[in-house]
């Protein structure tokens, strides 16, 4: 019988171990079922979304040795493929524009985007959706998953996408410049394009690594429309509402931050993030492009274009937001931002009533919830301690800073562990009946806070603590006053709570490690603590010897995770480490041997006049100058000397953009110019000479200066450069 001492204990044990196994396996499970589905080839019917399509126009957009080549703004390479879009298009049957405009970005200095832009569905006026792509990369890499092949992929979208006739509302095409150098293509769209004006629903394509599943991490503010045609139209859907809360306090922006910013529009925002450490390196290329990628972000695409109706062409203004998360990659639970309180609050009082129940029925006294409720801070506190300490160990006896490892399994495994000792550790010594009902009580409560709690303050983590909450208080009802204790099925009965928390908290876990690799252990050992705090208040009733064996296998398990994680080599193919170099040289200057000499950038004075408007002194001077960057520049910056009111390009004022340079001059950043040059007008205080000095960022070493590079390590970013230096007096 289970009230029996030796049954019980045998039960307790039983149950604990067949839930840390089941808690274990379905997140694994959970890991596998969220891979990206198998990629679809070019047989596939004309109406579905086809990999194999959309890989054959990436390569028409970039081929041959152009897919290696990084094509920032202003460079030959972006411009080449910027012809091939245009002819993709055009053979298409599309008309498509380039919009050639001057923008500023408010860290990044300012430059010249040239937008490629095709109205390509629907009726020609009207409030309609914009798809958006970019085709600029970083100085560092060719940029094929950020964001080429993004621009690929919403081509075979709208190739299928016309399969099913014309839709009833506009559909327009932006694929943008200057992303990565601030966003500007997209700031000069929003600013000067009439389509802004018309734009109600905004899908944006992006990838921050090159594998993975696509994940919708962003929408707008009213977003149940939205969440409900994707769970509409999506295949296998990947989303969670908690994803946009952490993106929402990260720095990181796309240029659908610039877009939600000029206009309350509809929007919903993909990526994949696999493989993270090879973004923005020469490593996003196209060999390690991931085609089940591309093959999952085109297929959500199209889904939820499909599903996209004429009356959905409205503005987020005034429509409900959600709260959601996709389950199993099979299908989206959703619920109005407007419910969160009510079900957080109806949580809280469940358990509390629990509680309360327990305490009349003395099945519990005060002391033991005291008692419970400290095991059950302990148990957390403890998790992230024992994750923190892995993760310092590794980094001091590998001497690896780097937040992606080469082989990242044990290094999970072991804050897998950590999470389940310091969940189970404190409730090894709750020996008595009444103390493991005060934990069971607290870990409800815990849970029912933190509904309440994310629901004031971050309503879209709700997701993953509402429906365990409510599930723990009602098992609380059930079994959390019994005198009996929590033997036999009373034991069994908290599993339920356990194992409902892993679909909605695994998505999280595995999203946090992509994004942030290990750098953020709290993102495992406490998602698992959290779902294990359930099975606390059995570990205190197992027998002596099945207590002992389960902390000898979690101790076990942790310390073996780390030496593998120290035995293993940090850096591969698959995860490199990122060195940049710097060759500086100042223009005439003599090379050092055995390296080539490297061109000079030209500043140009064009003309000089009194100071007049904008500029309001009577004193001073404008002038205008042509600024040629040496071929092949990515960035050029004047530092001018003298006091700079104000400068001009293409009628945009770049006084907010200005920094503090060295030797108190003032700084203007400059990318995105051709071989052409800029044409430029600053606004000086005083008839004094003025001292400029061009600064050239020019990608790669020169020829005869060679950086040594540790194995496997790759440039990131602007990657290596060179910096040229000229000196000018006017």
């Amino acid at each position: 019988m289970d009230n029996q001492p030796g049954s019980e204990s045998r039960s307790l044990a039983a149950t604990v171990f067949l839930g840390l196994a089941l808690i274990l396996a379905l997140d694994v499970g959970m890991r596998r079922v969220l891979a990206p589905p198998a990629p679809r080839d070019a047989s596939a019917p004309a109406e579905d979304f086809s990999a194999a399509r959309a890989l054959a126009t990436l390569d028409a957009l970039a081929p041959g040795d152009l897919a290696r080549t990084p094509r920032p703004s202003g460079s030959r390479a972006n411009a080449e493929v910027r012809e091939n879009l245009l002819q993709v298009l055009r053979e298409r049957g599309y008309e498509p524009q380039v919009q050639y405009a001057y923008a500023c970005s408010s860290w990044e200095g300012c430059g010249v985007v040239r937008n490629v832009l095709a109205h390509v569905a629907g009726p020609p006026e009207g409030e309609g959706v914009l798809l958006v792509a970019h085709y600029d990369s970083v100085p560092a890499g060719p940029g094929i998953a950020d964001d080429l092949a993004g621009v690929a992929t919403l081509l075979e979208v709208l190739r299928a996408r016309r399969e099913n006739g014309p839709p009833d509302f506009p559909v327009r095409l932006l694929i943008t410049d200057g992303e990565e150098r601030g966003l500007i293509g997209a700031r000069a769209f929003a600013r000067d394009h009439p389509w802004m004006g018309s734009t109600a629903f905004v899908i944006n394509v992006e990838a921050r690594g090159t594998c993975g599943a696509t994940t919708l991490f962003q929408t707008g503010a009213g977003n149940w429309r939205v969440i409900e045609r994707y769970a509409e139209g999506a295949q296998q859907p990947s989303t969670n509402s908690v994803g946009i809360e952490v993106y929402r306090r990260m720095p990181n922006d796309t240029d659908l931050t610039v877009l939600l910013a000029a206009r309350p529009v509809q929007a919903a925002n993909f990526a994949f993030i696999g493989g993270v450490s090879r973004y923005h390196t020469p490593l996003d290329d196209r060999e390690h492009l991931d085609p089940a990628s591309v093959q999952h972000q085109g297929g959500e695409v199209l889904g939820l274009l499909r599903a996209l109706r004429s009356e959905d062409m409205v503005l987020s203004q005034g429509l409900p937001d959600a709260i959601f998360a996709s389950l199993g990659g099979a299908f989206v639970v959703s619920w109005p931002l407007a419910w969160n309180l009510p079900l957080a609050g109806l949580c809280l009082a469940l358990s509390l009533g629990a509680l309360v129940r327990a305490l009349a029925r003395r099945s519990l006294s005060v002391l033991d919830l005291a008692a419970g409720a400290g095991a059950v801070l302990l148990a957390l506190g403890l998790a992230v301690l024992l994750g923190r300490a892995a993760l310092l160990l590794v980094r001091a006896y590998s001497g690896v800073d780097a937040p992606w490892t080469l082989s990242p399994a044990p290094l999970r495994g072991t804050l897998y562990a950590a999470g389940f000792l310091g969940a189970l550790l404190p409730g090894s010594l709750l020996r008595r009946p009444g103390l493991r009902l005060a934990a069971l009580h607290a870990a409800t409560i815990a849970w029912s806070a933190a509904a309440l709690g994310s629901a004031l303050y971050a309503p879209g983590a709700s997701v993953i603590f509402v429906p365990t909450a409510l599930l723990a208080a009602g098992v609380a009802w059930s079994v959390g006053s019994s005198p009996r204790g929590l033997g036999g099925w009373r034991a069994l009965a908290l599993l339920a709570p356990a194992l409902l928390s892993v679909p909605f908290m695994a998505p999280l876990s595995s999203g946090l490690e992509e994004a942030f690799g290990h750098a953020l252990p709290e993102g495992t050992t406490g998602i698992v603590a959290l779902g294990a705090l359930f099975l606390l208040p059995l570990a205190g009733g197992m027998a002596r010897l099945a207590r002992l064996l389960m902390l000898a296998l979690g101790q076990g398990a942790w310390i073996a995770g780390v030496l593998a994680t120290l035995t293993l080599p940090p850096y591969g193919a698959s995860a490199p480490s990122h060195l940049n170099g710097l060759h500086r040289v100042a223009a005439g200057a003599d090379a050092a041997p055995g390296v080539a000499p490297v061109p000079s950038p030209r500043l140009t004075l064009l003309s000089e006049a009194p100071l007049g408007p904008p500029a309001s002194l009577e004193v001073g001077r404008r002038l205008t100058l042509r600024v040629q960057p040496v071929p092949g520049s990515v960035e050029t910056t004047l530092l001018v000397g003298g006091e700079l009111l104000e400068t001009r390009a293409h009628g945009v004022a770049l006084d907010a953009f200005n920094r503090s340079g060295p030797g108190g001059r003032t700084q203007v950043r400059l990318f995105g110019v051709d071989e052409q040059g800029l044409e430029l007008e600053l606004y000086l205080a005083g008839n004094a000479p003025v001292a400029i000095e061009v600064v050239d960022l020019l990608p790669g070493l020169p020829p005869g200066a060679h950086l040594e590079r540790p194995t496997w390590s790759v440039p990131r970013g602007y990657g290596d450069l060179t910096e040229v230096r000229s000196s000018f007096d006017l």
